[in-house]
């Protein structure tokens, strides 16, 4: 049988209504959430934030170049889903778009109207130093077991090392992951964990070419 999908009614407030508001304007969306009974049966506040999706006009912002979607690891408030299926990455509401033709856009490959997710820290030497980071796709790789290589994505800050946006790849059957490095155009890298700088950096003046 089919799961009844009805909303629980609140004995004080019945299907208590909010209305939605933009993520990144704060702006109202049109969109109305039907929240029903809540925990302790509180009252719904009368305006919330119900999707990541922007609202128009800043959906229309951002088709003009590519837009630099700020996030972090750690949720706002409990209970806040991630932006992305099986990572923890929660937008801050923050973005800026920047020209396709830039050349951090033409080496990655970014057209307009594309969103790309910036962890917060890459994302605030964007907005202090006036213009994006040197960012780079790249291939992280982990070494596990006696040689069996694990590749994810990754982007890597061709200024100051700093790799970030790791794809997130199970390795729930391995045991012993014996080395991890990043290829950044055939070349390889070893990557250093919890830096005084950085999680994960790589020291882009030594490297090994394939």
């Amino acid at each position: 049988m089919p799961k009844d999908s009805s909303i629980p009614i609140s004995p004080k407030h019945g299907i208590n209504p909010t209305m939605g508001i933009c993520l990144y304007c704060g702006e109202e969306t049109g969109e109305i959430g039907l929240l029903g009974r809540l925990k302790g049966d509180e009252e719904a506040p009368r305006y919330s934030i119900l999707s990541y999706e922007p609202c128009k006009e800043c959906a229309n912002g951002m088709k003009l170049g590519v837009a630099f979607i700020a996030v972090t690891k750690k949720a706002k408030i409990q209970g806040q889903p991630s932006i992305k299926e099986n990572q923890e990455l929660y937008p801050t509401g923050e973005f800026i778009v920047i020209r396709p033709e830039s050349q951090i856009c033409v080496d990655n490959g970014w057209s307009a109207g594309q969103r790309v997710l910036c962890e917060y820290e890459l994302f605030k030497k964007l907005i202090e130093d006036g213009g994006p980071p040197t960012l780079k796709k790249a291939t992280y790789v982990s070494v596990w077991d006696g040689g069996l290589e694990v590749e994810s994505s990754c982007l890597v800050d061709m200024k100051t090392g700093e790799v970030t946006d790791i794809g997130t790849v199970s390795v729930n059957e391995l045991d012993n992951c014996e080395e991890e490095y990043v290829l950044i155009d055939g070349k390889k890298f070893e990557v250093q964990t919890d830096t005084n700088d950085f999680d994960y950096y790589v020291d882009l003046k030594n490297d090994e070419q394939e």
